[in-house]
């Protein structure tokens, strides 16, 4: 394996992966020291390299760090600081970490395997790719170096936004990203593969000013700091399930899903979206419209964009389709039911959709209410039973009045509003349309 190399005038300094210096003069090799990269005190957070020589603190060296193909990371002494010319690449057998303090940290290894004694911390901002999701740090100097993620089934970077069970910490979001480093070793003739161990606890929510997704992590231990932001440059969407994360611009490589509800408030006419296991809520407001997905099923897709609202009057739009399905409930009110598969089993939860039920010319419909404004147009208008099947009509027709089937008469054309006071569901009397 290469050893890094600094040329100090006449003298080639080396930092040693088991974390000594050495010092080669003259063909003489001795090691004289010892080197870090994690900074101390009110050292600056750098791509530096600290050492001494005979206990004698050197000047720091500049270093240049990457990841090679199998996630191993590579130094280079950049020419300013090296006499002229770079130094030879060196590349570190290890494992991948993130510290308590969010910081990237590489885990020397021997070259047998066995945990070594060298951590090298790699100080940078995290984020996440937008054509494969791989992590990306982007160092104080301007470099970037990327860690390739393990390919899922949509071949991109593998990612996982799970619930948070370690109790002792008070955040209920968990983003778990996976990720190998290959490492040629003596006790083995193929690479042998080290799990990253790449976790993130704190909670879901959307950037205002550039829509994108991010993940907000507190420092573990130290819930006094200031979160540490985690960007992902891809496409958020609201889904049936929740949310889903995409790898492109275009929202067609799916990473993960991320747990959540969206529900009209009827208190505050708008709808009401809520992120993660921890509940992130946004209000809302819906352009699109609610359609039965067939004639004569009880399915329906809602689907347009959701613009959720910020501080200071900002908004994001969000793509939005949810698939679901109604019925006449025991207390003959018209429900919107969405049924999400979860890792546990089924979860079921209301839309709480409020409207206006009209029936013209044999057909039975409901208009959507959107926004504080009133009832939605033609688009936000389903059907609930048409005249092709009288049965259905007479049965729906019964529920909405609250009267015996045979007490329905089909001449009869009206309109109703159902609505919330004070978190119960109520419809107001029918009144009959205009002639």
């Amino acid at each position: 394996m290469k050893e890094l190399q600094f040329n100090a005038g006449t003298q080639k300094h080396i930092f040693q992966p088991d974390g000594k210096v050495a010092v080669l003069a003259n063909g003489t090799r001795t090691v004289k020291g010892a080197w870090r990269s994690a900074a101390k005190g009110d050292e600056p957070k750098q791509s530096l390299l600290r050492y001494d020589l005979d206990g004698q603190n050197q000047n720091a060296v500049p270093v240049r760090y990457a990841f090679n193909e199998f996630n191993q990371l590579t130094a280079v002494i950049p020419a300013a600081a090296n006499g002229g010319a770079d130094s030879e690449s060196c590349v570190f057998p290890g494992q991948i970490l993130i510290d308590d303090a969010h910081d990237l940290v590489y885990s020397v290894v021997t070259p047998d395997g066995k945990a070594g004694t060298q951590n090298i911390t790699v100080y940078g901002n995290l984020h996440f790719s937008s054509d494969s999701s791989n992590l990306v740090i982007e160092m104080p100097d301007g470099a970037k170096a990327e860690i390739k993620g393990e390919k899922g089934l949509t071949g991109v970077a593998m990612l996982k936004a799970e619930k948070n069970l370690v109790q002792e910490f008070k955040a209920d979001d968990l983003l778990r990203f996976m990720a190998f480093t290959r490492n040629d070793l003596t006790t083995s003739t193929n690479r042998v593969p080290l799990k990253a161990q790449i976790e993130f606890i704190g909670k879901w929510d959307v950037n205002h000013d550039t829509g994108q997704l991010v993940f907000l992590s507190k420092i573990t231990g130290d819930l006094t700091k200031p979160d540490v932001t985690i960007g992902f440059a891809g496409t958020v969407k609201a889904v049936t399930v929740g949310f889903a994360y995409f790898a492109d611009k275009d929202g067609k490589q799916l990473v993960f899903n991320i747990k959540g509800q969206h529900r009209w408030n009827s208190t505050s006419a708008k709808w009401e979206l809520s992120m993660g296991h921890s509940q992130k809520k946004f209000q809302a407001t819906f352009e699109g419209q609610i359609q039965k997905k067939t004639k004569d099923g009880r399915e329906f897709v809602l689907a347009g964009k959701m613009s959720l609202e910020h501080e200071q009057g900002k908004s994001t739009k969000l793509d939005l389709k949810i698939e679901g399905s109604y019925q006449f409930n025991k207390n003959n009110k018209l429900i919107f039911m969405v049924d999400v598969q979860t890792s546990n089993g089924q979860l079921t939860y209301d839309l709480s959709v409020e409207g206006k039920f009209a029936f013209k010319s044999g057909t039975l419909t409901f208009q959507v209410r959107f926004d504080n404004a009133g009832t939605g147009g033609p688009k936000a208008t389903i059907e609930l039973a048409f005249k092709g099947n009288e049965d259905s009509l007479i049965k729906n027709l019964s529920l909405v009045l609250d009267i015996t089937p045979d007490k329905v008469k089909i001449s009869f054309e009206f309109e109703m509003r159902m609505r919330w006071v004070d978190g119960v569901l109520v419809k107001d009397p029918p009144k009959p349309l205009a002639a």
